[in-house]
């Protein structure tokens, strides 16, 4: 049975600007003048990936763990609140998992968040029973744009690389998915900034048209 396999921020929940301003808090705590366009080329990768370079960039001087911790904990706290007063899913998302399950396709998740983040978003969208494995930037050593992720997904789920398409809002997330040898969607998402998605196999801005375009065909054995 082929799979699906979705990145979480951008692609389920609407949640880049929530990371930016998050990110942004810390910014401002430590001094950093960060701009926006050295800001949206972190997309879709894992907190310690963005700390560790900017870490090195700038010199700073606290351990690299407090960064992560403090870096996360302000976008749980952010995420929760936002959650609470408004519905961060993005628009047309259930009704692609709908049409997917519908089509026999295994769901997967593969997110550059912390586990912690995934299972909160999870469960205040009553999604824990979607997916039938899910991967974080915890579980690899090498996050986007390595394929690492991706390829544990895949094992996980006892699938072929080639069974496995994947839907991506950002440039690394969509040349990981090209490393790991896998079809790929880049779904192309205002608030991720202007992300080049050009190495997917098809380029989408509403989930419908995965319908409408009939893009499971890039699905291999599927036509």
């Amino acid at each position: 049975m082929p799979a699906v396999i979705f990145d979480m921020d951008g692609v389920i929940i609407d949640s880049e600007p929530l990371h930016f301003r998050a990110e942004e808090r810390l910014f401002s705590e430590l001094g950093l003048n960060i701009d926006i366009s050295e800001h949206q080329g972190f997309v879709g990768r894992t907190s310690r990936s963005m700390w560790g370079e900017l870490r090195r960039r700038y010199g700073l001087s606290e351990p690299l763990e407090e960064l992560v911790a403090r870096s996360r904990r302000y976008i749980r706290e952010l995420v929760a609140a936002e959650a609470a007063a408004r519905d961060l899913l993005v628009p047309g998302l259930t009704g692609c998992l709908d049409y997917l399950r519908e089509q026999g396709l295994r769901l997967l998740l593969a997110s550059s968040s912390e586990t912690a983040l995934i299972e909160l978003v999870l469960k205040k969208f009553a999604l824990q029973d979607t997916f039938s494995h899910r991967v974080s930037g915890d579980d690899v050593h090498r996050g986007k744009p390595s394929p690492d992720i991706f390829l544990l997904a895949a094992a996980r789920a006892d699938m072929p690389s080639t069974g496995c398409l994947v839907i991506e809002d950002s440039a690394h997330g969509v040349s990981a998915a090209r490393a790991a040898g896998m079809a790929c969607i880049g779904f192309q998402n205002p608030s991720s900034g202007p992300q080049d998605l050009s190495q997917a196999d098809a380029v989408i801005t509403r989930f419908a048209q995965i319908r409408e375009q009939n893009l499971l065909r890039l699905l291999k054995g599927r036509d």
